[in-house]
């Protein structure tokens, strides 16, 4: 009985995790819903976006790691602005896995349970002990990552049509 606390504390903090996750994926579709939508999309062709990301999550790190390095607050600050943009860019990206995997487990439901019933599976993946760990988590992090700086890249390369409204 000694240890019941402590997997008490464990059960809630994963239990935690998949509510704040998936909250943060139906909040990134909802305010963001054409980048979610195609990054959703661009999971379909996975690798080089996974190749994309890995590089710019590793290079943000590594700024984050140096603002952190510095012993200014201001320098900490940095980090930490740096380091909570880097976590809402990668999971942006994880909510439109989200949807590709509840478009096609749910098929006919609605948007918002095609989604749920998606971050919900991809957060049970990566609660697999060493693979959701360390295989499915970071692979999927980089991915998106990827997936969303394609996005914007492709965004920002886009004609400007003359017809639309400023």
């Amino acid at each position: 009985m000694p240890y019941l606390g402590s997997t008490l504390f464990f059960v809630a903090l994963a239990l935690a995790l998949v509510v704040s996750l998936t909250a943060w994926m139906l909040l990134a579709r909802a305010l963001a819903p054409g980048i979610v939508a195609s990054s959703g999309e661009r999971w379909s062709r996975p690798g080089r976006h996974v190749l994309l990301g890995a590089v710019i999550f590793a290079a943000w790190l590594v700024m984050v790691l140096g603002a952190f390095a510095v012993p200014f607050p201001l320098a900490k600050l940095t980090g930490l602005l740096l380091l909570t943009g880097l976590v809402a860019f990668a999971l942006t990206g994880l909510a439109g896995l989200a949807g590709m995997l509840g478009t096609r487990l749910v098929p006919e439901g609605s948007v918002l349970r095609q989604h749920t019933v998606g971050a919900v599976v991809l957060e049970l993946a990566f609660l697999l002990p060493l693979v959701g760990w360390f295989v499915v988590l970071p692979l999927a992090l980089a991915g998106g990552t990827g997936v969303v700086a394609a996005s914007l890249l492709e965004r920002m390369r886009a004609p400007v049509r003359s017809d639309a409204p400023a």
